[in-house]
């Protein structure tokens, strides 16, 4: 069930003039698509393309809000561990991390077995509801089959709800051909959502070629997109937190509206991950209070403005060592990520 009283940082009033800047930014400023397949797209959808600029017209960024779906099924290969996304909190595993620290090694790169000894992890864990994503970077598999293995090692041992990553459109036919078959051969993915990927916005306002090319393949084939971007306020977005909430709000619905013009009532996830920089170094720091306070006004404004699920990465920390700073980040953000009602959380 939800969770009820929600945590809040904006009022109700606020979310109309979050809205009206986020146009001014959408419609005015623009956003950068750096693929042409994706520009040739927009144009044809009424927006104005000057290069890789794309100006989105509000009656299309409104009518693209509208398509994506409050609720929708995740379908395991498990029927019975299927979810629906939107509905109750998720826990889905960590992104990022190269290295791998154990009680043998120490702090080492991690490997395919490590890979492997994680997706049982998630399998075995009940706190998991999800599985796959990165958490640990194979050092002993090439980069271009790492894709492949990386799925065979979800497929082998485990049956829930599936998170695959972010590639080349090549890499992306494969993870998905491989659990279309998973699932049960031609056809399958037609008819499920069956696997989700993360794919990022580069701040400020800008969506490169390799994360396009992952969520074109993806949308195709009728399968879940989390959108993500990571603004550094102070760095790579303005200095206020409020300003921040406007720069990653336009971010994300320029996805979403990507994705609703492929095909209308794509499922889709509204996943703010900001932070604040570290103003002496320009460095990025993890599990700030800032950044929360950021993600939970656009987790506000995902679910209950706009109506579409949300994320939020939580369990973070910048510590260095398993301490006191270590355990109040991860215990903080968690807590503020869950009780601010973000249907899915990606715990690092």
């Amino acid at each position: 069930m939800p969770l009820k009283p929600r945590l809040e940082v904006i009022s109700v009033d606020d979310f109309e003039e979050i809205h009206r800047a986020t146009m001014k930014l959408l419609t005015g400023t623009g956003i950068v698509f750096r693929h042409e397949a994706v520009l040739s797209l927009f144009k044809d959808h009424g927006a104005i393309v000057e290069g890789n600029l794309v100006r989105l017209p509000e009656k299309l960024v409104e009518d693209s809000i509208k398509l994506a779906p409050q609720k929708f099924r995740w379908q395991a290969r498990n029927n019975e561990r299927s979810v629906v996304m939107g509905e109750s909190p998720l826990v889905q595993p960590a992104a990022g991390p190269v290295y791998v620290h154990d009680l043998d090694g120490g702090r080492r790169p991690g490997t395919l077995q490590d890979y492997t000894n994680l997706q049982k992890i998630y399998q075995a864990q009940d706190v998991f509801d999800l599985v796959g994503m990165i958490p640990c970077e194979p050092s002993d598999v090439s980069q271009d089959r790492k894709h492949l293995y990386l799925m065979l090692e979800i497929l082998k041992h485990t049956d829930k709800p599936a998170n695959g990553f972010m590639t080349t459109g090549d890499q992306a036919r494969a993870q998905l051909d491989m659990m279309e078959i998973a699932m049960g051969g031609k056809n399958a993915l037609d008819q499920h959502h069956c696997i989700a990927v993360s794919i990022g916005a580069t701040s400020p306002l800008t969506y490169t070629w390799d994360p396009l090319e992952t969520l074109l393949e993806y949308v195709r084939r009728n399968q879940m997109v989390h959108l993500l971007c990571a603004p550094l306020a102070g760095v790579s977005a303005p200095i206020g937190l409020m300003d921040t909430v406007v720069l990653q709000n336009a971010e994300l619905l320029a996805g979403i509206v990507l994705a609703q013009i492929i095909q209308p009532g794509a499922p889709v996830v509204y996943g703010p991950s900001a932070t604040a920089a570290d103003l002496r170094s320009g460095d990025f720091f993890s599990g700030t209070p800032e950044g929360m306070l950021i993600n939970i006004a656009n987790i506000q404004l995902a679910t209950r403005f706009y109506n579409i699920p949300a994320r939020a990465m939580t369990g973070i920390t910048d510590a260095k060592i398993v301490d006191y700073q270590a355990g109040f980040e991860t215990m903080q953000n968690l807590m503020m990520g869950m009780l601010a009602g973000a249907p899915s959380s990606m715990v690092s």
